[in-house]
């Protein structure tokens, strides 16, 4: 019944570096059960070339560990109880942010608490052609991912922190139709033209 919080303190608690924000649990996936969620995940990933599991049997799961070691934080539902090889990532704070995907010029830059989402995007060349830019999201540091929300003709973008991977996804190609397949619609267009007439409607 070992949880987070107890294996924090078992390590003496964290280094003055320590940057908790971007803390990360790294699961193995070795039981049947654990296998068959890899298998799930690895079939949504594949419908987007942006998502990567980066090890064949390891999953990472975003947690807030900040919360977890604050008071009433122990023990609670987000103290995840550990399984056998488990590892707590917790790394040195990053003072860059990333943008990658269907930008003209995809970039690293230093971290700056007045930038903005859009900020950043300017920065990276602007959204291609391709860019879906509804659709773009920021993957944290801890895994955690954040996407942009819509509402009518107003768009709210997810936070900045440093160590932040922000990814604009592909526009889906658009198949072109095959002459067979207009042929069809026209012959069906005229039979149903002619069967109004008939009816006299």
């Amino acid at each position: 019944d070992e949880r987070i919080s107890d294996l924090v303190k078992k390590a003496n608690g964290f280094s003055p570096y320590a940057y908790l924000k971007g803390a990360t649990l790294i699961r193995k996936m070795n039981t049947s059960s654990d296998k068959k969620q890899l298998e799930m995940l690895k079939n949504i990933t594949s419908k987007d070339s942006t998502l990567v599991i980066e090890k064949e049997n390891e999953i990472k799961i975003g947690i807030n560990l900040e919360k977890i070691m604050q008071k009433g934080g122990a023990k609670s539902k987000m103290d995840l109880i550990l399984q056998e090889g488990d590892v707590l990532f917790i790394p040195t704070e990053k003072q860059t942010v990333e943008v990658q995907g269907e930008v003209f010029s995809p970039s690293l830059s230093r971290y700056d608490k007045s930038y903005s989402f859009k900020d950043y995007i300017s920065n990276s060349g602007g959204y291609s052609e391709n860019a879906k830019k509804g659709r773009a999201y920021i993957v944290y540091a801890n895994g955690d991912i954040r996407s942009t929300k819509n509402f009518i003709f107003f768009k709210t973008y997810p936070k900045i922190e440093p160590g932040a991977l922000i990814i604009v996804p592909k526009k889906a190609e658009k198949s072109k139709m095959t002459f067979q397949e207009i042929m069809g619609i026209t012959t069906g267009l005229g039979t149903l033209a002619l069967l109004i007439k008939t009816l006299g409607l």
